[in-house]
């Protein structure tokens, strides 16, 4: 995606281009309102994944044959071994490793013969590993007052730096910390990128390239040392191991200039790919540069002078540090008519600051008045006039002397027909390795201790002089040029991808495996009936609650089975009331299902690839796990499932909740302290029982995905936690929504999204907790009370390797809720100890703050009994009940309930507590049906006559005779058993396995790109344990009933001995650890068998891999 083309055929449309930019507002990324490149550029590890393009290449393709006319056929590129022998692994591995340590870069892939993918990144939420290596100088107060005396000649402006020097990013000893004055965004740009892109794209119009993926430097400065260590010395000094990211194997970054330490493969430069192109009149975004110039001065009538002009560039800030200024200096202080040189820096005075190898303080070149002085004010010289390229060829002699790097001049020079003294340097560019001292250049020591007797040199060998400038311009003409670059990338690029090997990326990833199965698992299952979508009339007058939720999924599934939803809106039971939101991944409407007492939809549609597989997510997470929670809890909304449009569209059913959002709430007027801490209190309850239900990691929790629900008066809500049942009455609910990033846990796998098979039990509550913190701390205005309490909760955190120190100022919680709450670092970043807590610590945490405060919010007990107030009502008689056409129909739904129980096969276990939990859920439905009846019949009793009439409901004693019979039936039936069956052996069940903890998967979705690691995996996997945590949820239920089928006091001790083991068993670690075997054998499975289906198998190359890919299917076949 680009918003302009990549070059110009003038130079006036191009500066044209450059000027109307600066006024233009050219977003390429909708993410990210500061990425306004012209190039589409990925701000974080999602949009990298999703456009990078992980498929294969012609695995069977034929070897390139160097022609002989290649000008580097003869010369071999040594490879680092570190990119010898790479897996599938390295290219996420390596991408980590620059987006995370050094912010940007770019991502190539060559396939069939073009560039596939070009694919700059900038990592958009960017925090640096070294900020505690940087301080401010003591002699200043601050960051401001040190860069204020630094700012010369310009106002200094402390909106436009970035004050949290955690977010600085650096190139080797520069540092960089400006960011928008409006916005206080990092400025994100991309100069010299179309350049490159337009390089390698050319490449292979005119040259045949393998198959590879590399990756491309943003900077000058190297990015990876041979041996293993930081490669900013600037700002680790020399040797300092990798912190982070230190891999075994890294697919190759190529930059363009190096030291023999440094591992980076080296390239041409966009300067030397813009100075060939210029030539075909093609004049790149970024610098518009015209190289079309002729040097054509004779020898004899250029200045016997050394020349240089160029900025105060590198590392150092002294005369003794920085060779540029010392050169500046040696020509200021040469005397005489007759100079050997003229030297000086041009423009402004490059003050950036740095960060020097040595010294933490922060340092630049000390300017007074214009003025270099040095530090004991006996040194001083200012700027000089720039010189044109023409001019300087003018001198016999051109001084070449690194800055940061390299010179990328260096290329032009060697065509300027003038000598090049070049200043001895170990840094290297691409051709650096074939220029010869003496034959292309005049060497210079580094200290530039020789520099003038050099140019003596050159004064008293004039013929010598003429020589090295034919050689060097012969070597300009024959290596610099288009061919030579072509002929360098194409050697390069062969040799790479002979030394890398040949790695595979699974033909589907394990997330595509997953979302089709996911997919194909979404049935639409509803009762037998005689009637159609049609009928749909009244939605029954019962409340939010699982059976009136179940009733109207049955609805809506059976109204999927032709043009859903237009048969709907057409017969007018559904019917759009408003867009709820809109934006180019998609719309969200609200729909009213129902002719009468209209039940509240909303319809998600997107056409974007990525979100149509986190809707299909969420209707698989929504109906195969969360909807099951709601019999239990009201906290989160009901998905009904997903259908797809004539147009592409895939669509989402959700429950719509009635409410402001969590976020509109911490930035209201009406928000409220206490009321707030009972919300996070509620919310620890419903993660807590989340995760034991279902094994749910939200991984989106945050406060725009929370509806605050208040119904017409107080409910009281049950919570099975830590062992206790909790109850809260509460005037406030809030439900959590979009579970399209969600983790659970179906059928004993993981189905996860962000991270797939990844299980936190402090996630969820921690992403909300911080963000909520900042909201309120950036937006309300609270007592010192509530702040002491905010405070005191936010400690939660502290004394661990997440924040070590204890929040005891506003300001200190402030700045790291500023660090710490974007949703890439709530995602990304490790929690170390935080890990082993819970949604229940967090709770009794908070509660034991909250409770000396005693508000009158805080209304949470322990009871010995539960009781659901979601668990009412039949999902059958509330489908028949809205498909009725008369009151009389809608009488008949309740009585069908009572009618069928009594005439149809229930179940009549031996097991005397299978007894219980059936004659147990049994009683409370028809009772909660009972109730909703009741309530039916008082408000249609206007309309009955006691005997009935057609289309009339019939005698209220006619429906209560059913229920009581139906009663006396369940009465009949269990009773006797449950006296016959008292003395019962214990019930055998066995716990294999270690649940002491919870076990993170030893595998990710990039081991599947490993064969050799699954093989690893599978042959040392324990796949002997089962998971009982549903067996263990009916157990509690049974021991916690309170109604007439309650177990007596006998019974209840016997049981809970007998289950002790269980009872005491982590159900979320027995669903992980079991769902960690289970779900490396499904997706082994699936990913290898298609794999091996669609292996070219005509070529040797692949037998390695059909073998890899056939063991792990045997040892699976062993294990089924």
């Amino acid at each position: 995606m680009t918003t302009k083309p990549d070059f110009y055929e003038t130079i006036a449309e191009c500066e044209k281009n450059m000027k109307g930019r600066k006024r233009e507002v050219l977003p390429t990324n909708p993410r990210y309102i500061n990425f306004k490149q012209n190039i589409f550029t990925a701000g974080d590890e999602d949009q990298f994944q999703e456009r990078r393009d992980a498929t294969n290449g012609d695995i069977c393709e034929k070897e390139i044959t160097i022609p002989h006319t290649n000008l580097y056929n003869d010369q071999s590129f040594k490879v680092w071994d570190k990119n010898i022998d790479i897996p599938a692994t390295s290219v996420i591995n390596t991408f980590r490793y620059i987006f995370n340590k050094f912010k940007k870069g770019i991502f190539v892939k060559i396939k069939g013969g073009k560039v596939s993918v070009f694919l700059p990144f900038s990592k958009s939420k960017f925090h640096n590993e070294w900020s505690s290596k940087v301080e401010i100088p003591q002699s200043f107060k601050n960051l401001d007052s040190f860069l204020n005396s630094k700012s010369g000649k310009y106002k200094y402006n402390p909106k436009t730096v970035n004050h949290n020097m955690s977010e600085w990013y650096a190139n080797n000893c520069l540092v960089k910390y400006d960011i928008d004055s409006k916005t206080q965004l990092t400025k994100e740009g991309d100069t010299n990128v179309a350049t490159i892109k337009n390089m390698f794209e050319e490449l292979c119009k005119n040259r045949e390239i393998p198959d590879i993926e590399f990756f491309i430097n943003r900077r000058d400065f190297p990015l990876i040392t041979r041996n293993g260590t930081e490669p900013y010395t600037g700002i680790w000094g020399d040797n300092t191991p990798l912190v982070s990211h230190n891999y075994e194997k890294f697919t190759p970054i190529i930059s363009m200039c190096k030291t023999d330490e440094y591992a980076d493969v080296l390239s041409p430069t966009h300067e030397d790919w813009a100075r060939t192109q210029s030539k075909k009149n093609h004049y790149f975004t970024g610098s518009c540069s015209d190289y079309n110039i002729k040097f054509n001065t004779p020898w004899n009538q250029k200045k016997p002078t050394a020349v240089f002009r160029g900025r105060s560039t590198g590392c150092g800030v002294t005369i003794d540090t920085n060779p540029r200024l010392k050169i500046a200096h040696i020509s200021y202080m040469e005397k005489g008519d007759d100079q050997l040189l003229d030297a000086g820096i041009i423009g402004n005075w490059n003050n950036r600051v740095r960060k020097l190898s040595g010294s933490s303080y922060l340092q630049n070149i000390h300017i007074e008045n214009e003025r270099y002085i040095d530090s004991d004010g006996k040194i001083s010289f200012g700027l000089l006039k720039p010189l044109s390229r023409v001019e300087q060829s003018g001198y016999k002699y051109i001084v070449n002397i690194d800055g940061h790097v390299s010179a990328f001049r260096l290329s032009m020079e060697l065509g300027m027909g003038s000598v090049i003294l070049l200043v001895k340097s170990n840094w290297k560019m691409w051709y650096s390795h074939m220029l010869k001292p003496y034959e292309h250049f005049v060497p210079v020591k580094e200290d530039l201790s020789d520099l003038l007797s050099q140019i003596q040199w050159c004064r008293d060998n004039d013929d010598k002089c003429q020589e090295i400038v034919h050689n060097s311009t012969v070597f300009f003409n024959t290596y610099i040029q288009e061919e030579g670059i072509f002929d360098y990338l194409q050697k390069t690029l062969i040799d790479l991808k002979k030394q890398m090997g040949v790695y595979l990326y699974n033909t589907k990833s394990p997330l595509s495996h997953q979302i089709e199965s996911e997919l194909k698992s979404l049935t639409l299952s509803f009762p037998e009936t005689t009637k159609s979508f049609s009928d749909i009339n009244e939605i029954p007058y019962i409340g939010r609650c699982f059976g009136l939720l179940q009733g109207v999924h049955q609805i809506l599934n059976i109204s999927q089975q032709s043009s859903f939803p237009t048969n709907l809106i057409n017969n007018g039971v559904l019917t759009l009331t408003s867009i709820i939101f809109r934006n180019k991944m998609g719309i969200i409407n609200k729909y009213r299902l129902g002719k009468k007492n209209p039940f509240d939809l909303v319809i998600k549609r997107t056409t974007d690839v990525h979100k149509k597989l986190e809707h299909i997510h969420e209707a698989f997470v929504g109906t195969k796990a969360i909807n099951g929670l709601l019999k239990f809890i009201p906290n989160f909304a009901y998905t009904f499932g997903l259908f797809s449009d004539k147009d592409g569209g895939i669509n989402l059913i959700n429950e719509f909740i009635p409410g402001i959002t969590f976020f509109q709430y911490l930035n209201g007027k009406t928000f409220n302290f206490d009321e707030y801490i009972f919300i996070i209190l509620q919310l620890c309850m419903t993660i807590e029982t989340a995760q034991h239900h279902c094994s749910l990691v939200h991984y989106d929790l945050l406060p725009w995905n929370i509806i605050l629900y208040r119904p017409p008066k107080p409910v009281i809500i049950d919570y099975i936690f830590g062992g206790k049942v909790v109850r809260i009455s509460t005037k406030v609910i809030p439900v959590i929504i979009d579970y399209g990033k969600s983790h659970v846990i179906v059928d004993g796998k993981h189905h996860g999204f962000i991270d797939m098979f990844r299980v936190s039990t402090i996630q969820d509550m921690l992403m909300i907790m911080l963000k909520s913190m900042r909201i309120i701390v950036e937006n309300q205005r609270i007592n010192k009370t509530d702040l002491y309490t905010l405070l005191s909760i936010s400690n939660f955190v502290s004394n661990t390797r997440y924040h070590r120190d204890k929040f005891t100022s506003i300001i200190s919680l402030k700045n790291f809720l500023k660090d710490h709450t974007s949703y890439t670092s709530l995602i990304s970043e490790p929690k170390y100890e935080l890990e082993q807590r819970t949604s229940k610590d967090l709770f009794y945490y908070v509660l034991k703050i909250a409770k000396p405060r005693k508000w009158k919010w805080l209304n949470i007990g322990t009871v010995p009994v539960y009781k659901s107030f979601m668990d009412l009502g039949n999902s059958r008689q509330v489908f028949e009940y809205i498909m009725s056409n008369s009151d009389e129909e809608r009488g008949q739904s309740y009585f069908n309930v009572f009618s069928r129980l009594k005439h149809c096969t229930i179940p009549q276990p031996n097991n005397l507590l299978l007894i219980y939990y059936t004659v147990q859920e049994l009683y409370h439905n028809i009772e909660t049906v009972k109730e909703q009846m009741v309530d039916f019949l008082d408000r249609t009793c206007k309309k009955r006559r006691y005997n009935g009439n057609i289309l009339e409901p019939m005698s209220r004693d006619v429906y209560l005779k059913a229920y009581n019979n139906c009663i006396d039936f369940i009465e009949r039936v269990y009773r006797p058993k449950i006296l016959a069956e008292k003395r019962e052996k214990p019930i055998e069940y066995f716990i294999n396995g270690d649940f002491s903890r919870l076990i993170h998967a030893p595998y990710t979705e990039e081991t599947f790109l490993t064969p050799d690691l699954i093989v690893e995996l599978l042959s040392t996997s324990d796949n002997n344990s089962v998971d009982l945590t549903s067996y263990r949820e009916i157990v509690i239920l049974i021991l916690k009933n309170n109604g007439p089928y309650q177990l007596d006091r006998r019974d209840k001790e016997y049981y809970m001995e007998n289950f002790n083991s269980l009872l005491s068993t982590n159900p979320l670690n027995m669903q992980n650890n079991v769902a960690n075997v289970n779900t490396l054998y499904d997706l082994s499975y699936k990913v290898y068998s298609n794999d091996l289906s669609a292996m070219d198998k005509s070529c040797n190359l692949s037998l390695k891999f059909v073998e890899e890919y056939t063991r792990i299917l045997e040892i699976i076949k062993t294990f089924i």
